[in-house]
């Protein structure tokens, strides 16, 4: 199973996973050819549909013979055209894959696209996880037990000019109260040392469940779970942090991370508005202000996109201004492209960006961003020992790790330590090639 994108998809992913290993089905082993390959797909630039399909055709010559399933927001939203592909024997929608099993049991060969309506009644919520479920921790896109990905929403109701997602993810709906607790529950049950919080519109959780700052009450209550070790947000649109949130950050005891990964895409007001952007270049600096106010060690990311069409030097600069006054130590910058059936892609050519200078403000925004991220390092190092979160382990003992923060840190001494640990690290430098920081375990 290749899981693209998001870490709504590595959720769904990790879902499907153990579906199919409830249905009898085995992974098969690195280097070994599989059966059936499971391609779960991202549609939100041109280059992640092209990506995909170089991932058919490589697991075409990698698993000669096997039946290649192509899922996803690609599939969703254009299935003829991956069905027509050449060795391609099932395409799924988003809601179709979560039943994944059964598609693969059924030898229906007269039907090889199975895509239904994002926006139909009948569509569920997204993948439901019950306490007896458990989710497989070496599933792709898990890696282990250091952290777990929970989707708690699911589609968009938002209409960004540039962004085809509502269409193939639907309408905004949220996972219940009850149910998001009880899997909270189910995975720290399992041991994973981190608890992830996604969905499509984060921010839009328990809208549609008439809850007031839902986000917020659901981060309360997740946070009074017992033994939960840390609980991290995914990305999150700034109008959606509200004070109920904000104020739950305050508490540098609780398990909740001083990171956020901030959904701003520009930093110009002009640019802003055509986008359809429902907040402001002062409002962004507000909610960073208020939040840096209770947590001064909060470490911010950032999407950013560069290149929308009208974007001129002055729009630019605006946003790596922005960049700049937060500011971003984990830029995620893309740059702009088409995609299909959106406003933005009416806009006249003569308002287009040529691709090299879209590549020179990438590039500006990613050193900007490098040298806030060695600053933030450099304030660790100057704490000393820190807590680390333990993703990988290899056989000279070398770790790679995660502080509260989000930064990485590589610990030399670690050879008992597994995935999923907790362990004090004496912070000892900052490798800027890697961005990395090194440590010892004490």
């Amino acid at each position: 199973m290749i899981n693209m994108g998001c870490r709504v998809n590595q959720y769904e992913g990790a879902v499907m996973d153990a579906a199919c290993a409830e249905a009898g089905f085995a992974r098969a082993a690195e280097g070994e050819a599989a059966q059936v390959v499971v391609i779960n797909t991202c549609s939100v630039t041109h280059a992640s549909d092209s990506q995909a399909r170089r991932l058919i055709r490589r697991a075409q010559r990698e698993n000669p013979g096997a039946r290649i399933v192509v899922t996803g927001c690609y599939a969703q939203r254009a299935p003829e055209t991956l069905a027509a592909i050449e060795g391609v024997d099932l395409v799924l929608g988003n809601q179709e894959k979560l039943d994944l099993a059964a598609h693969l049991a059924r030898a229906d060969a007269d039907a090889p696209i199975r895509v239904g309506d994002p926006f139909a009644e009948s569509s569920g919520p997204f993948p439901p996880l019950a306490a007896d479920a458990a989710i497989n921790p070496d599933a792709p896109g898990f890696g282990g037990r250091a952290r777990a990905f929970l989707q708690i929403q699911n589609g968009c109701d938002k209409r960004c000019t540039f962004c085809l997602i509502p269409g193939v993810r639907g309408p905004s709906r949220s996972l219940s109260l009850e149910a998001a607790l009880e899997a909270g529950r189910a995975f720290v049950a399992q041991g994973f040392g981190e608890l992830v919080l996604t969905g499509i519109d984060l921010g839009a959780y328990g809208a549609d469940l008439g809850l007031e700052s839902g986000l917020a009450t659901l981060c309360e209550q997740l946070m009074a779970v017992p033994g939960l070790k840390r609980l991290r947000l995914s990305s999150i649109d700034p109008e959606d942090i509200d004070e109920a949130l904000i104020a739950l950050f305050a508490d540098a005891s609780s398990p909740l991370c001083p990171h956020l990964h901030l959904s701003i895409q520009s930093g110009d007001d002009r640019i802003l508005k055509r986008m359809h952007r429902v907040y402001d270049r002062d409002l962004v600096l507000r909610k960073v202000a208020a939040l840096r106010h209770v947590r001064p060690d909060m470490v911010f990311g950032a999407d950013l996109i560069v290149g929308f069409p009208t974007e001129d030097d002055d729009a630019f600069a605006q946003t790596l201004a922005l960049a700049e006054a937060i500011p971003l130590a984990m830029p995620h910058v893309f740059r702009y492209s088409d995609r299909p059936n959106t406003p933005a892609q009416k806009i006249p050519q003569r308002f287009r960006v040529a691709d090299s200078e879209m590549k020179r403000r990438s590039e500006a925004l990613i050193v900007a961003g490098a040298g806030h991220l060695q600053a933030a390092a450099e304030r660790a190092l100057a704490e000393g020992a820190c807590e680390v979160l333990v993703e990988t382990v290899d056989q000279a003992g070398m770790a790679t790790g995660k502080r509260r923060d989000f930064l990485p840190v590589r610990i030399r001494g670690a050879q008992t330590a597994q995935s999923g640990a907790l362990l004090t690290v004496q912070l000892e430098a900052f490798v800027a090639e890697s961005q990395t920081l090194v440590g010892k375990v004490l």
